[in-house]
């Protein structure tokens, strides 16, 4: 879904457990990198899918509840502002 939009973002996923990095595509692999993201672009991308409905808390993972419906629902959205 990043890659179809002009946002530069970026998932990094271990078993269920994922972090979305928005500022880059490449991978990130330290608190440094982290530290050179633009804060103001993530808050940003993070508010507006609030405002569509999509809460993400700090710990971002999947579980049984999140049926293939609910994430394709998230996608969906997260998409939207992405591309806007």
């Amino acid at each position: 879904m990043f890659d179809r939009s002009p946002l530069p973002a970026r998932i990094q996923w271990v078993g269920c457990m994922f972090s979305v990095y928005i500022g880059t595509r490449d991978p990130v692999q330290n608190y440094a990198d982290i530290r050179q993201l633009d804060a103001g672009l993530r808050r940003q991308f993070f508010a507006r899918c609030t405002e569509k409905g999509v809460y993400f808390h700090s710990n971002f993972s999947v579980s049984a509840a999140h049926t293939q419906d609910v994430l394709d629902e998230v996608l969906t959205h997260m998409e939207e502002v992405a591309v806007a």
